[in-house]
């Protein structure tokens, strides 16, 4: 998680890509050759959307084509890195060339003979029992917990499963802090 504030530039163009970025909170300015071509806006009340740029020199593996520029009193994104993507989720490409085509990705945890069904995300609202998910690796370790990645043994999707200590988080107050990433996260 990033936090910028106004005037800050989040990319310039030209500049090589490593990384791309959501914003779940901020208004900000794309400038291609000195002249403004759009003004992207994030909310994360109201049922807003996340906004996500500067993938397409990620995907590409070319210079940023666009600056970014933060116009609102702040701006908030998530950011990933291509190695981290990768990790994740696997090459880029792969996943847009499979989604578009239709075709499914095989399972993290299957064998050659057994392949996943989808490579589509649950609906919110979904009950996942935690007997039916599998740990395929640890994330990282923050503040709070740990956040593991894991299968669903049943449909096959992927997730990022975050273990928080509710103790610590009451005890520093943070409760508002957790809401608030629960929020955003069931806008993307």
């Amino acid at each position: 998680e990033m936090h910028f504030t106004m005037d800050e530039v989040i990319l310039r163009q030209g500049d090589s890509a490593a990384t791309f970025y959501i914003m779940y909170e901020g208004e900000v300015s794309v400038v291609k050759d000195g002249q403004e071509e759009a003004r992207l806006i994030a909310r994360s009340t109201g049922g807003g959307k996340p906004i996500v740029f500067g993938e397409l020199a990620l995907l590409n593996d070319d210079v940023r084509t666009a600056t970014i520029t933060v116009v609102s009193t702040k701006a908030k994104v998530l950011a990933l890195d291509r190695e981290s993507f990768n990790t994740l989720l696997g090459p880029l490409a792969d996943i847009i060339e499979a989604s578009a085509s239709g075709k499914t990705r095989p399972s993290y945890l299957a064998t050659e003979k057994k392949q996943r069904a989808s490579f589509t995300a649950g609906t919110i609202g979904d009950n996942i029992l935690r007997e039916d998910l599998a740990k395929i690796g640890l994330l990282g370790c923050g503040g709070f917990g740990c956040v593991e990645l894991v299968e669903d043994v049943k449909t096959g999707n992927v997730y990022a499963l975050k273990s928080i200590s509710r103790g610590f988080v009451i005890k520093t107050g943070m409760q508002k802090a957790i809401m608030n990433e629960k929020h955003v996260l069931l806008m993307t």
